[in-house]
Parts: structure tokens; C-alpha cells; sequence
């Protein structure tokens, strides 16, 4: 199987479809992923009054996010920065 399932639901964890995705070996995006990114938009927002460019520390703003929810600390891909700063 190939392709990512994104999958919104929290409660449960793993739902149902995200099981049956993974047990036939494709892989999946928690949907608490997608928040602490959501989040870091909405830090953008709240602080600079636009989402288009980053925060002071934001590496490690979006660590502390991951961290406070048990994911593993990550950053966004500098390909992913770059398209937001190309739209």
C-alpha cells in the first residue's frame, strides 16, 4: 500500500480505519500531528499577524508543542517552509 492516511480522529487512537490502513502497510499521520502544526500557524498569527513567516525560537516552539502531547519533537520541513513562502 502506498500513500499517508491522515487521520483527524483522537479518541480512539488508532481508529479504526488508521488500524486497518497500517496492518495493510501504509502509513499514517496522526491527526495530533496536524493540530501541533495547526498551532504553530495559529502562534504565527497571534504574533507576527501573518503565517507566512516564522516566529523567533519557532524550532523550538513546535518541540514543546510535540513534547506537551507525548509526540516525537520535530520541526517543519524547510521544503514545507519554503512552499508556504512561495504561495
Amino acid at each position: 500500500m502506498t500513500g499517508v492516511l491522515l487521520d483527524a480522529a483522537y479518541d480512539p487512537w488508532p481508529s479504526a480505519i488508521a488500524r486497518s490502513w497500517q496492518d495493510a502497510g501504509g502509513a499514517i499521520a496522526p491527526g495530533i500531528d496536524m493540530l501541533i502544526f495547526q498551532a504553530v500557524d495559529q502562534v504565527r498569527w497571534f504574533t507576527l499577524g501573518r503565517a507566512d513567516r516564522p516566529v523567533p525560537r519557532e524550532a523550538q516552539v513546535t518541540q514543546a508543542m510535540c513534547r506537551a502531547v507525548n509526540r516525537p519533537e520535530r520541526v517543519i520541513p524547510q521544503r514545507v517552509r519554503d512552499a508556504r513562502l512561495n504561495r
